[in-house]
């Protein structure tokens, strides 16, 4: 995988893996949406901070996963010279 940048990231893992690429352009989102948005709780969990909570969890639980996925795949390219 060559020129992936914060850009194109979920584009490029996407095409190594579909579902990969749903998460990390999930996570994205999110985190551009939470970080930016004052308003944000507010607005997409009408103001229910407990249910952003356990969204946000299951959020940092795929992110875990995608996490370790992004290593293997890493790992994998390095040993294949890809």
């Amino acid at each position: 995988m060559n020129n992936v940048t914060h850009d194109n990231v979920a584009e490029k893992l996407g095409s190594v893996d579909v579902e990969l690429g749903r998460l990390v352009k999930n996570i994205q989102l999110l985190r551009m949406k939470a970080d930016y948005d004052p308003h944000f709780v507010d607005r997409e969990y009408e103001g229910d901070v407990e249910l952003f909570r356990r969204k946000g969890r299951k959020q940092i639980e795929e992110g875990s996963v995608l996490f370790q996925r992004l290593l293997v795949e890493i790992e994998r390219t390095l040993v294949s010279g890809d």
